[in-house]
């Protein structure tokens, strides 16, 4: 999902951020979304509603660290 939110943001289309928390105040965001997008916030050390209000293409620096890092984890994690 986060990789997905970066190519989003990396297109020009931040705006659609809004789009998810106008979704996710009406109740109409599906559960994986919300807990998929609760835990890149925590990632970004914010919550979900600062994190879709405030975050615009001066973030992508910041969140292509922490996609790098959370994929580099899950690899280790997953080495046998």
């Amino acid at each position: 999902m986060l990789a997905e939110l970066i190519f989003m943001i990396e297109k020009g289309h931040a705006w659609r951020l809004s789009n998810l928390e106008k979704i996710r105040h009406e109740g109409r965001l599906p559960p994986a979304y919300e807990t998929g997008l609760a835990t890149i916030a925590t990632w970004l050390g914010t919550d979900v509603g600062h994190f879709l209000d405030a975050t615009s293409p001066k973030d992508l620096d910041r969140m292509r660290a922490v996609f790098r890092q959370q994929v580099t984890s899950i690899t280790e994690e997953t080495k046998v």
